[in-house]
């Protein structure tokens, strides 16, 4: 089994078999294509035809999928893992218990067309590509990389992710371990009570907005109008208010009109007519509606 083993990885270490990312297309049988003719792929396509023969020489072998790899990231303090760092290998029972062989390590490494780490293939240990070494914009740019990958960790940690469990494990950092169940919500009802104290207070004091008088006494018209049994829609405008009204309340038809027209040359013509205003104001005091809707004063 050893034996075998070692000639199929000498097979890729010695035949010409190219490391690529972009292989060529493999119809029919993808094993044999890769292996007998086009002998160019990636990891999936050595770890593959390695198990195949392996299997074929009475060898138990599997197929495993993974990662190989990452960056550090300093800033956050973890590790980084990316679908680029995707790695496939295969494993091999040997001597009673499975054996990792990475097939992907014996293609010489002038062959391959990404650089590799050349020192760690060469002791048939798992490829690891080299980074360029990188000028003062990439490392800028790496550094804001590194610390929006952080920013995202920290957010599917402490918001997305957040649970009981991480609940529990912030509290005992901070001591308060004892702060669960009906005490937890308990706090946070009196943490919450209390931070609104000092806006319920801003508030209180703040000094309100005077109201503006022409619309107050519009106002003080329509709330008559109602209580009098005339129905007004919001939507109403102040023309048609007048009309209805006037139909509505004979008697005090002109005195209406005049109210609502004064109170179209105040709202739409020059501003801070103090007189007008109260006069408007007196107006709408002075305007008396009968409960019933009828004019008595005509009968």
């Amino acid at each position: 089994g050893a034996v075998g083993r070692v000639v199929v990885v000498e097979n890729f270490r010695e035949q010409p078999f190219v490391y690529t990312l972009t292989p060529p297309a493999l119809p029919g049988n993808a094993v044999d294509g890769f292996l007998f003719d086009t002998r160019q792929g990636f990891c999936e396509h050595y770890a593959t035809s390695f198990t195949v023969l392996m299997r074929a020489a009475g060898i138990p072998a599997r197929l495993v999928g993974g990662y190989q790899g990452g960056e550090w990231n300093p800033r956050g303090g973890h590790l980084v893992v990316r679908q680029s760092d995707a790695h496939a290998w295969s494993e091999v029972w040997l001597d009673d218990h499975w054996q990792r062989v990475d097939p992907t390590a014996a293609v010489a490494p002038e062959r391959i067309q990404r650089p590799i780490d050349v020192a760690a293939a060469a002791r048939g240990g798992p490829v690891t590509f080299e980074a360029q070494a990188p000028g003062w914009l990439a490392s800028m740019v790496r550094e804001g990389g590194w610390l929006i990958d952080s920013m995202e960790l920290g957010w599917q940690r402490w918001v997305v992710g957040y649970s009981d469990r991480t609940q529990a494990g912030l509290l005992a950092g901070l001591g308060l371990a004892w702060l669960q169940g009906y005490r937890l919500a308990l706090a946070t009802v009196i943490a919450a009570g209390l931070a609104l104290v000092p806006l319920w207070w801003l508030l209180r004091g703040s000094p309100r907005q005077p109201a503006d008088p022409t619309q107050r006494s519009y106002r003080r018209l329509q709330d008559k109008l109602r209580k009098a049994g005339l129905p007004l829609p919001v939507s109403l405008a102040p023309s048609e208010l007048a009309r209805r009204a006037g139909e509505r309340f004979p008697a005090q038809r002109i005195a209406i009109g005049r109210i609502v027209g004064l109170y179209l040359a105040l709202r739409y013509g020059p501003l801070g007519d103090r007189q007008r205003q109260r006069r408007l104001a007196a107006m709408v005091r002075a305007l008396r509606l009968p409960r019933t809707g009828r004019d008595r004063q005509s009968a």
